[in-house]
């Protein structure tokens, strides 16, 4: 019986792991939106801080930044289109393209942050839509930092490339690692809150360089992806998709972590820019 029951659950295991691979990432695993909620957090006056609270309820920004993933399968109904606002699909070879060509029906980041900077610093909207703003908002700033949300080598982002960590069997995708694996290995067994403080406490410099447009945050993790995210990958071809895992080296692994702290300290000073700007 015992026998039995222990297949049963290795079982139920295994399917449960195999449903969790199939579902399709999006942006920044939980670690990465805390971390951005909490940076801007930070740098945030208390005025805007209280704004943040009236339309939350007094949540935090930590938390706020997970609420669109979180409901991502009920927005799929409620809110058609909104499974695509993670993300830019920009390809990442071949001559540049129209932002029609990978923002079907308007429905991509920068368009959906477009629309809802408009709804929340509209004053005369009601709370209700100036939250579910707020949402989408904090959540996209961070979303877009994320070089995989910017880029695509016709991969889904990323999504379609299996790659091993080095001194690691397991097999991961790459839009995974990005999205959490490579925080994980940056946080180095710190909270979330610790980390934030500790980004912005090393380096300054980042939480005053670079514009406040999302067009621009998209044009800067587009070229990180060329760059290093892919271009760094171990046989890539532009265009090309490869059979069988890539084995990451550590010299990718090590310099995908000095990045993932970089953008998480840009994604958070920003949002405390776009917050301050518009809440006040």
């Amino acid at each position: 019986m015992r026998s039995h029951n222990a297949r049963r659950a290795i079982r139920v295991l295994c399917a449960a792991i195999a449903l969790l691979a199939a579902i399709p990432a999006f942006g920044w695993g939980q670690q990465g939106h805390q971390v951005v909620g909490a940076v801007a957090e930070q740098l945030l006056d208390k005025q805007t801080l209280r704004a943040i609270a009236q339309l939350t309820d007094g949540e935090q920004l930590d938390s706020v930044g997970l609420w669109l993933d979180h409901e991502r399968l009920a927005l799929k109904h409620t809110v058609p289109g909104s499974e695509h606002w993670h993300y830019n699909d920009r390809p990442i070879c071949g001559p540049s393209v129209a932002l029609e060509q990978y923002c079907k029906d308007g429905q991509c980041a920068s368009r959906a942050y477009d629309a809802n900077l408009a709804v929340l610093k509209d004053h005369g909207a009601s709370k209700e839509q100036r939250l579910f703003s707020l949402r989408v908002i904090v959540h996209l700033v961070a979303d877009v930092h994320q070089p995989l949300h910017a880029a695509n080598n016709h991969d889904r982002g990323g999504n379609e490339v299996i790659v091993v960590l080095p001194g690691h069997r397991a097999e991961h995708k790459l839009h995974s690692v990005w999205d959490s694996d490579f925080v994980v290995l940056a946080m180095a067994g710190h909270s979330t809150q610790q980390f934030a403080e500790q980004l912005v406490s090393d380096d300054k410099k980042q939480l005053k360089t670079g514009s406040f447009a999302i067009n621009d945050w998209l044009e800067e993790s587009y070229g990180l992806a060329q760059r290093q995210v892919y271009g760094q990958l171990p046989n890539f071809r532009c265009g090309e998709s490869n059979n069988g895992a890539l084995a990451l080296t550590p010299e990718y692994q090590q310099s995908a972590v000095i990045l993932v702290k970089q953008q998480l300290l840009r994604a958070g000073a920003r949002l405390a820019y776009v917050l301050r700007d518009n809440l006040r």
